[in-house]
């Protein structure tokens, strides 16, 4: 009896322990050689485990190694490339500008009570503290011959005439912006971040986003239902004329918003033309 009694003891003294040490010391981590990135990767567990320990080594290292696999294209890659995707790598270069400085002047000539324009400023900021920027890792294009129609924005009608339709991939523009750091949104670190944020315990999920608000912002998409990890504008494609001397870009420029945009292409690059639309969700 006795002896049953002892390892009784023995049994909660060693599970108090572990859970002890388990609540306050996250697993060692050492990222600065080779661990099994894949398998974490996939299930989140570095960006759970920071927030779960409020660790900085975890969360440093998840954002270090995606930095060191987002290499942009390179010289020789991109001469290699055919020219409509040259064109839609050059044309990003000119459209990606993250902010709403547009939209401020557009719902500015309308009527706009207080906590409206406040709404919009705070916005405008909205990546202005976070070290990195996550660039879309694709781009769907479309050439058409009846390139008029999309600019009457008949862009979502079956009569447009569409000649080609692919999907530019593996997508890695080489952008400067002031001092951001800048990722590119690869499958297993989409996974990691959709994983840290869904799946992993059951933590608050706007504590979440928070917590790595530092590192990156990720807002939600139109209808509000999922998470949009790329850094807004992201565009939904782009469609050229015949000759590739117009495109134009449906777009995300922010939560809630759609946006048509034209460029043509002149002896200097490509310009903005005009503003099609905008759209409200």
């Amino acid at each position: 009896m006795r002896i049953a009694i002892c390892l009784l003891v023995l049994t909660v003294c060693f599970t108090a322990l572990s859970y002890s040490q388990e609540e306050n010391y996250p697993p060692y981590l050492d990222y600065t050689v080779e661990p099994p990135w894949p398998h974490i990767f996939h299930e989140g567990q570095m960006l759970a485990i920071a927030y779960i320990y409020n660790d900085t080594t975890y969360l440093n290292g998840f954002f270090d190694y995606w930095e060191n696999e987002s290499l942009p294209i390179c010289d020789s890659e991109y001469a290699e490339l055919p020219i409509i995707e040259k064109s839609i790598y050059d044309i990003f270069q000119v459209f990606f500008k993250p902010d709403t400085t547009l939209y401020l002047k557009i719902k500015n000539n309308r009527s706009m009570d207080e906590q409206e324009k406040r709404c919009e400023l705070n916005f405008n900021a909205f990546y202005e503290h976070a070290e990195y920027l996550i660039i879309q890792c694709s781009v769907p294009y479309e050439i058409v011959s009846n390139y008029d129609s999309v600019m009457q924005s008949d862009i979502f009608l079956n009569n447009v005439n569409v000649l080609v339709s692919d999907t530019l991939k593996d997508f890695r523009p080489d952008i400067r912006i002031g001092e951001k750091k800048i990722l590119y949104l690869h499958s297993k670190y989409e996974n990691a971040l959709e994983d840290y944020l869904r799946h992993s315990g059951r933590y608050n999920n706007c504590d979440k986003r928070y917590f790595i608000s530092d590192k990156v912002q990720i807002t939600l998409d139109n209808w509000g239902c999922d998470y949009l990890y790329e850094t807004l504008p992201r565009i939904y494609n782009v469609i050229f004329n015949e000759t590739l001397s117009k495109a134009v870009i449906n777009y995300q420029p922010r939560h809630g918003y759609g946006a048509e945009v034209e460029y043509i292409r002149s002896e200097t690059g490509w310009k903005k033309s005009r503003v099609i639309a905008i759209m409200f969700s």
